[in-house]
């Protein structure tokens, strides 16, 4: 009688222990996922399958410019692209993008008809967001096209970034991989885009006007200083500068116009 007593206790610490287990994996991020029909109440409360959690993806996230003011971000990382007036200027989203886990697209929908002038009093926030890839798409305004026509641009562009002065700035700085700049003008600024570094790659700058305003019609008079269009440098490798029929740049250092 003693030695069963002493069995049927041996028996209960070990389910003890067995249970304990279970807790401990369920608490590491381990899933169980019972009976369906006894999360309907119709059957049994069984153990189908237990099963370590996937990976959530990070999500996505979308930040609309609609302001061409130059302002900086209120409360930079809290998700939200509002300055201190509640505008979301592109230095602003840039800030956002950065500071977000996972892919980002920069929207544009400002205000007003025609073209939107956006004019920079510092250089922009460098893209750095290694954690997924940023999309500025300056096609998503209202009014604007892409090209369609494999021999001449037809493409419609209706925001335009410049500087206040020549300053000795940069536009848009890239140090992460996979961003794609489109539909936007850039010009009046030194370096309008670079690529900067081994983790600047597969990058893809197309479908913009960059040297020249988004009519076509602006050009520099003088030379003050040395300055590029679009710089590759660093490391910076695999990326696409101007899409197919019509390859625009080949060299590290080059200037589309209507890509």
């Amino acid at each position: 009688m003693a030695n069963r007593e002493t069995l049927i206790q041996k028996l209960l610490l070990l389910a003890a222990a067995i249970a304990t287990l279970l807790l401990l994996y369920a608490g590491a991020g381990l899933m169980v996922e019972r009976d369906r029909d006894a999360l309907s109440g119709t059957g049994s409360s069984l153990v189908d399958w237990i099963a370590p959690r996937p990976a959530l993806a990070a999500e996505a996230s979308t930040f609309t410019v609609d302001s061409t003011g130059d302002d900086a971000d209120a409360s930079a990382g809290d998700g939200s692209c509002a300055t201190s007036q509640n505008a979301c200027t592109l230095r602003a989203a840039i800030q956002e993008a950065n500071l977000h886990s996972g892919p980002d697209t920069i929207a544009f929908n400002i205000p007003g008809s025609g073209v939107q002038t956006i004019t920079l009093s510092s250089g922009l926030p460098s893209i750095t967001d290694k954690s997924g890839a940023t999309t500025i798409d300056g096609y998503t305004q209202p009014g604007s096209s892409a090209n369609t026509d494999p021999s001449v641009s037809n493409a419609t562009i209706t925001v335009q970034v410049t500087a206040s002065s020549f300053p000795e700035s940069h536009g848009l700085y890239m140090t992460s991989p996979g961003n794609i700049v489109r539909g936007l003008a850039l010009f009046g600024i030194k370096n309008p885009i670079t690529l900067f570094g081994s983790d600047a790659h597969d990058n893809t700058i197309a479908g913009n006007f960059v040297g020249t305003n988004a009519a076509g019609s602006y050009g520099a008079i003088t030379r003050s200083f040395p300055g590029d269009g679009i710089t590759v440098r660093s490391g910076a490798q695999s990326n696409t500068i101007g899409v197919p029929p019509r390859p625009i740049a080949t060299s590290p250092r080059a200037t589309p116009t209507g890509a």
